[in-house]
């Protein structure tokens, strides 16, 4: 018959792995901005004339982006809601290319460089830290009391 002071081991190491799992996963940081940038030019980025989208064929929300981010100080328009994004253009995370995050646009005979991207988002530190840090060390405690406990009980 297991002792009291066993049963307490095991009872912690149960509630140092229900912890550890309760650790979340992965977390996603869902604080993202939705960026359009425009700069005359070409950014340096190579690209064929058929790729040059006119003005006139952007839908009312890319035209708005465009003259919104033209206008803007810095040559850029950031909203923080999806929803008030264009959805003619493809708001890239990483990777960019012509009609994945860059667009030429011919706005009154010049190309405009439009870069249309997502910024922010990405890993919570907090959440990383409690899945790699603190879920390890919780499990191996957990591991320790059970342990503990098993010996204890085997013993007597």
């Amino acid at each position: 018959m297991p002792s009291r002071r066993d049963i307490v081991f095991l009872a912690v190491a149960v509630v140092c792995f229900a912890g550890a799992a309760a650790m979340p996963i992965w977390t996603v940081s869902s604080d993202v901005d939705y960026a359009v940038s425009v700069t005359p030019g070409s950014d340096g980025l190579s690209y064929d004339e058929s790729d040059v989208v006119a003005y006139e064929n952007l839908s009312a929300e890319a035209q708005h982006a465009f003259d919104s981010a033209l206008a803007a100080e810095n040559d850029t328009y950031v909203v923080d809601d999806e929803n008030q994004t264009a959805p003619d253009l493809y708001y890239a995370d990483d990777h960019v290319a012509v009609g994945h995050g860059y667009y030429p646009v011919r706005y009154d005979g010049v190309v405009y460089s439009l870069n249309a991207d997502q910024r922010g988002g990405g890993i919570d530190i907090l959440a990383f830290y409690q899945v790699y840090l603190i879920a390890p060390v919780l499990a191996a405690l957990g591991v320790a009391f059970g342990l503990t406990g098993v010996y204890f009980s085997v013993r007597e």
